[in-house]
């Protein structure tokens, strides 16, 4: 199975086409959530963070599968919230942004990750779909429906979609019998108190 981008732990998958989109699982809508501060998963690149963020330099966080390429942001109020970028390393591909993670400075980032200090944002900072620290469990619910599995403290949800391929996505797949994009999208939410301190999304689209 060829990955074309491949997300973070939790994992919101899509394309930058959306026509012909069939969802398949949870009656939430991932769209809506798969931008914050104006970067879209899949469209945005981390250079684009970059030029309105800061410079922040491009690490790993080794404590994650598939060793991908992150850069981080904290807010230079009290709260201290981290914002991680993460973009996919595949050779010859483009670094287009395929998952990111809000951390509420209570918590750790689990990486060893230099953060650049930012004042574009703070613990306010959300989704296009109004995803956020400080979300009580029922908001979260709300807003994404039914968690697919839940562990403790931690909800994950998960969606699983096609979309047609172009012209040219066949051309260079060479896929004519099948030619879909294969689209998983998971967000995964971290609750302290019953309020949410923490959530990742990313995104993948396999053949």
């Amino acid at each position: 199975m060829r990955i074309k981008y491949a997300g973070l732990a939790i994992t919101i998958l899509m394309t930058c086409f959306l026509p012909s989109r069939s969802q398949e699982q949870s009656k939430g809508n991932p769209l809506q959530h798969l931008s914050l501060m104006g970067f879209r998963l899949g469209k945005n690149t981390i250079a684009d963070v970059q030029a309105k963020l800061g410079n922040g330099s491009v690490g790993r966080c080794p404590d994650e599968e598939g060793g991908n390429n992150d850069v981080c942001y904290v807010s230079v109020g009290p709260d201290r919230t981290a914002v991680v970028f993460e973009s996919s390393d595949f050779e010859g591909s483009t670094p287009f942004v395929d998952g990111f993670k809000v951390i509420a400075g209570s918590r750790s980032l689990n990486c060893k990750l230099q953060c650049l200090t930012s004042k574009a944002f703070g613990s306010n900072v959300a989704t296009d779909g109004g995803l956020k620290l400080g979300l009580g469990r029922t908001e979260v619910l709300n807003l994404l429906g039914a968690p697919v599995r839940e562990s403790g403290n931690s909800l994950s949800f998960e969606w699983q979609s096609r979309i047609r391929m172009t012209r040219q996505d066949t051309q260079k797949t060479g896929e004519t019998s099948h030619p879909y994009w294969n689209v998983a999208e998971t967000i995964d939410v971290a609750l302290t108190n019953s309020k949410v301190v923490e959530f990742e999304i990313g995104r993948a689209v396999s053949d």
